[in-house]
């Protein structure tokens, strides 16, 4: 008898000393929805430690036995604007879907203007040429 009670205390007992074992799972996606494969995931732990996990061809990507607190996704990929995400995990697993967006475009043009005139006299113009008739005459034809 006293076995069994023991037997039971212990199965009662048990999960308030267990530690529980959650996930982050989720999926990448780039703008359009198509999913985004083999790019690094990472996630800041509460502890300050970081964890990787790669995309699948999927999109997928998990990262296993977790326990509750709060946590960041990260994601760098070269053409897309770095994505960050705060999530909390409770007492259950959570599902996540990130999507990247396009970084923006960083284009410098630098136009300089020059203090010399234009001048149309052909002898202080060194990138003039001459062409006779006989030269555009001699030109092949494409039909």
């Amino acid at each position: 008898m006293h076995l069994a009670t023991a037997i039971l205390l212990l199965a009662f007992t048990m999960p308030v000393f267990a530690q529980p074992s959650l996930s982050i799972t989720g999926t990448l996606l780039d703008p359009s929805g198509s999913v985004v494969a083999f790019t690094a995931v990472r996630l800041l732990t509460p502890s300050g430690a970081e964890l990787q996990a790669d995309t699948l061809l999927s999109g997928g990507f998990a990262f296993q036995n977790l326990s509750p607190g709060d946590y960041e996704l990260r994601v760098s990929l070269f053409g897309f604007e770095s994505l960050s995400r705060k999530v909390r995990l409770g007492r259950r697993s959570i599902a996540v879907t990130l999507r990247l967006s396009m970084a923006a475009r960083k284009d410098e043009i630098s136009i300089q203007a020059s203090d010399r005139q234009v001048t149309v006299d052909t002898s202080q113009n060194a990138d003039t040429i001459s062409v006779e008739r006989s030269m555009l005459d001699n030109l092949p034809v494409l039909d």
